[in-house]
């Protein structure tokens, strides 16, 4: 008996160990950098990293140049590895963890060749099983996830709390943000819990309002010392993302200044007018001749107005700075797939991905194919099951972007969308999509 009890002490103290680091994730930034981030219940012990070019020689070391702690919950750590040799695989071990990862160093613009990334909005761990399955198997090289990430602020319906759901959530998506980046923008779920008992806590409205679990969970290095997530760029290859914010600080900002319930301080992020000249400025400054892909939350547009009752808070100058420098604007928010194809070369493509599936699926969606077109666009959209897009570029192919519609359930494709790169002067053009029954 004693000797089962010391095997059973044994592997409860191998857990334990193991248990304090987990959940590694990819991120880049500006200039090729790359950003690890990871939890812990001892942050002391846990904040390094280490890191090289071979499993067996990690002779990189850096440590958390970031941390902080959720309320009531983990702490979250974020170390930046700066710049690394284009799309080298690099390996990696947090310092009190025995598990070693990889992740390949993101392309420069003159070293990619071909790549695919998984694009998506608005997926929970409930009704999103398929989709989280679906990402896990596409042979993806990242993720652009646009907003509405894990819906913790509806966990009290379904008998859980807010750190449980984000806990769940990197739980399942980990796995995959341990090996390529997930680039994520603000939705409006993630800016503050809903908990009744936590709207009555002054303590808990603080540690969870105003998008904080947001920005302590996720880290981007481009954020300038901003301290959050809500508005960066970098570049994949010949793309230049910028990943905005639709929910706070501009004119309009649906979530400034007391969020969804009303009543708790949001937003301000940064001084009046930053943001909106922060946008402008990245998109002027764009590198040359990259194509220009713009993800924010909420769309600009959807489907055909007279059909569809959506209506965007986002202000008329900030979709004039989209339509005049983006190839491409890439949302979510509601949950299906639609794409509009512009008629005149002012006006950008849009693409929405929110039908990855989550707690609100049976919300806000269309249940049906629908197409047709406006005096702007030819527009397409697809609710009747869950998908995710993957975006391709081939540098055989240097003035194109193809973007691909696939169920969650099955993989079969619904649609491709080929993109041309706007000073080509090459307008959009669709590939006839496959519904398969």
């Amino acid at each position: 008996m004693r000797i089962l009890n010391l095997v059973h002490l044994h592997y409860v103290a191998v857990a334990i160990e193991a248990k304090k680091s987990w959940n590694p994730r990819v991120s880049i930034g500006v200039s090729g950098s790359v950003s690890l981030s990871w939890q812990s219940d001892d942050p002391e012990k846990c904040d390094f990293v280490n890191y090289g070019v071979s499993r067996d020689d990690l002779n990189g070391r850096v440590h958390a140049g970031r941390s902080c702690g959720l309320y009531k919950g983990d702490y979250l750590l974020h170390a930046n590895l700066g710049k690394l040799e284009d799309s080298v695989i690099y390996s990696y071990r947090i310092d009190c963890s025995d598990s070693v990862f990889t992740f390949k160093a993101p392309p420069s613009k003159e070293s990619s060749t071909k790549f695919s990334l998984g694009v998506f909005a608005d997926l929970g761990p409930i009704n999103g099983e398929d989709t989280i399955n679906r990402l896990s198997k596409l042979p993806v090289q990242g993720y652009i996830f646009a907003g509405d990430i894990g819906y913790a602020d509806d966990a009290f319906m379904h008998a859980s709390s807010y750190i449980s759901r984000i806990n769940d959530f990197l739980d399942k998506v980990s796995p995959m943000a341990s090996r390529v980046p997930m680039m994520v923008v603000p939705g409006n779920h993630e800016a503050e819990d809903h908990t009744p008992v936590c709207l009555l806590s002054p303590a808990c409205r603080r540690g969870y309002g105003n998008f904080t679990a947001f920005n302590c969970v996720w880290e981007n290095p481009s954020h300038n010392d901003r301290h959050h997530n809500m508005w960066y760029s970098f570049d994949y290859g010949p793309i230049h993302f910028v990943m905005t914010n639709t929910e706070t600080d501009y004119e309009g900002a649906p979530l400034e200044p007391y969020g969804e319930v009303g009543f708790i301080p949001t937003g301000k992020f940064g001084l009046p007018g930053e943001y909106e000249e922060w946008l402008q400025n990245d998109l002027q400054s764009a590198p040359p001749d990259s194509f220009v892909v713009v993800v924010g939350h909420r769309p600009i547009s959807v489907m055909d107005d007279k059909t569809d009752p959506f209506r965007t808070p986002i202000n008329q100058n900030i979709i004039a700075l989209i339509n005049k420098y983006a190839d491409v604007y890439i949302s979510g928010h509601v949950h299906y797939y639609t794409r509009s194809i512009p008629k005149s070369s002012n006006l950008t493509t849009l693409i929405t991905v929110g039908g990855a599936g989550c707690d609100e699926w049976p919300e806000r969606t269309i249940q049906d194919t629908r197409s047709g077109e406006t005096s702007l666009y030819n527009y397409f959209a697809y609710g009747e099951e869950q998908t995710v897009g993957v975006l391709k570029y081939d540098n055989l192919f240097p003035n194109q972007l193809d973007f691909e519609i696939v169920r969650s359930r099955d993989g079969s494709i619904v649609e491709t969308v080929t993109v041309n790169k706007r000073s080509s002067q090459e307008s959009p053009y669709i590939h006839p999509h496959i519904v398969v029954e």
